[in-house]
């Protein structure tokens, strides 16, 4: 019975994913104009939280012309349409739906929120030299051993 519980499961998120990047496809064209479409699909995935609360602020960030609208204009101009599946499926479908999910079931089992987005930098080598970049102000020589990388992923 939990093999058919799993298989169910994974079926369901493979569908959620694919119905997401199919909506999304259709909306990030560059146009930000676009992103208001995806009002119409706000009924379909009311039931699920993480991947309704993140379209329905898409929607609102892209009457406003701010925030994730304005990240996902450039995503339209930018990246073809193998790119932006996987952008979607692999980073949006995973870190809004199922990070969303993770994240009430930790919270509810250990009562701690785990951060929805985190930053590790194992090496300050990096040759360029952005504006804005925090890793110019360290040295090069600095970097993170694999025992600290392990140790921080697990904290």
């Amino acid at each position: 019975m939990e093999l058919v519980k799993t298989r169910t499961a994974n079926v369901k998120s493979s569908m959620e994913k694919h119905m997401l990047a199919k909506v999304l496809l259709g909306a990030v064209t560059g146009d930000i104009d676009d992103l208001l479409h995806l009002k119409k699909f706000l009924p379909a995935v009311q039931d699920v939280p993480g991947l309704s609360d993140y379209l329905r602020k898409l929607v609102s960030d892209a009457k406003q012309r701010t925030g994730s609208a304005l990240l996902f204009q450039r995503i339209g101009w930018q990246l073809n349409e193998t790119a932006k599946r996987k952008m979607i499926e692999n980073f949006l479908y995973s870190w809004a739906v199922k990070g969303s999910e993770k994240n009430k079931q930790i919270f509810l089992e250990e009562g701690n929120c785990a951060p929805k987005f985190i930053v590790l930098s194992p090496t300050m080598r990096c040759n360029l030299n952005c504006t804005g970049c925090y890793s110019g102000l360290y040295g090069k020589q600095e970097e993170l051993t694999e025992a600290e990388i392990e140790d921080i992923i697990i904290q």
